[in-house]
């Protein structure tokens, strides 16, 4: 065990002073400040993992991680265009199953609603130990848009 002390980031010291500030100057104040800062913390390493992933493939592959997403699409696209013709040679099925082939190998994505309620199921929730629902930011993001999306009735 060293007796060095562990020293964070620079970026995240101005960050947690800067989430103090925000706890205070918030109306409503669900958490502790302690746990307000621990979750965005735990969020701000998270993010920052992220970019430490989409550097090093960027500077070891040259390509980003949407460009690495979409040509794995576009190669299972290619297989089953290959699968759906190899079945109409083979054994003479139609289009509607080529269709239906491609629709189950590209579900619809959920909606707005199926993926906040989805969020939400998995946080932990007001009696989980303690009466707090932490999220992430993306997480707070997706339910916010969802909700905005509601009509005003």
């Amino acid at each position: 065990m060293t007796d060095r002390p562990i020293t964070p980031p620079p970026e995240l010291v101005q960050q947690v002073k800067q989430w103090e500030e925000d706890w205070h100057h918030s109306k409503v104040k669900h958490i502790e400040l302690e746990l307000y800062i621990a979750a965005q913390a735990a969020a701000w390493g998270y993010q920052q993992a992220i970019k430490e992933l989409e550097d090093y493939l960027l500077k070891t592959t040259g390509l980003q991680m949407k460009t690495v997403t979409e040509l794995a699409q576009e190669i299972a696209d290619q297989e089953l265009e290959a699968c759906c013709e190899w079945l109409r040679q083979e054994y003479g099925y139609d289009v509607d199953l080529a269709l239906k082939l491609r629709a189950d190998r590209r579900p619809k994505p959920p909606s707005l609603k199926e993926q906040a309620l989805a969020v939400l199921e998995e946080a932990p929730g007001p009696d989980y130990p303690r009466a707090m629902t932490v999220l992430n930011a993306d997480q707070h993001a997706l339910i916010r848009r969802a909700l905005e999306a509601l009509p005003n009735d």
